[in-house]
């Protein structure tokens, strides 16, 4: 008999979606289909989603998302960072972060906060490159630091 958590894998690979009922709350979760998580997501430095299609959450707050589809939130936004290569639906509102989308962004609620917390959208290019670039970016940066410290040695 196989376990739990086998099973779920297996469920997974065959329908490529995740379906988390409780929160995501620092976890990382990644799928070749669609995400739906009932609770959201909340603040971590490593919670991310990744996901091949739809992403949609009820709310999502200091978090990273990356999808090749669409994501929807039923609920507020709050310090994220979103990279996504279809559309955005926040039913909320959008606090902070970054939205990075090919498709359009709608928010319902309000952009940004009399706080001053940076909120930034970017549209019209594909997002997917952009965190490819980002990540590229990183290691170049760490690879000079590291010869910089072997050249003082």
């Amino acid at each position: 008999m196989q376990d739990a958590r086998h099973s779920a894998e297996l469920l997974r690979r065959r329908t490529g979606g995740v379906g988390p009922k409780g929160r995501i709350d620092g976890g990382v979760v990644k799928a070749k289909g669609t995400v739906v998580s009932q609770s959201g997501i909340k603040a971590s430095p490593t919670a991310s989603i990744s996901a091949g299609s739809t992403v949609r959450l009820s709310y999502c707050e200091k978090a990273r998302v990356v999808t090749g589809g669409n994501l929807i939130i039923d609920g507020p936004c709050l310090h994220s960072d979103l990279f996504v290569g279809g559309s955005v639906i926040i039913r909320g509102r959008l606090q902070g972060g970054n939205v990075h989308a090919n498709g359009l962004v709608y928010v319902k609620d309000q952009i940004g906060d009399i706080q001053g917390a940076t909120t930034k959208i970017a549209l019209g290019y594909n997002p997917l490159d952009f965190l490819h670039l980002q990540e590229l970016n990183a290691m170049l940066e760490d690879q000079q630091q590291k010869l910089q410290a072997h050249s003082r040695n």
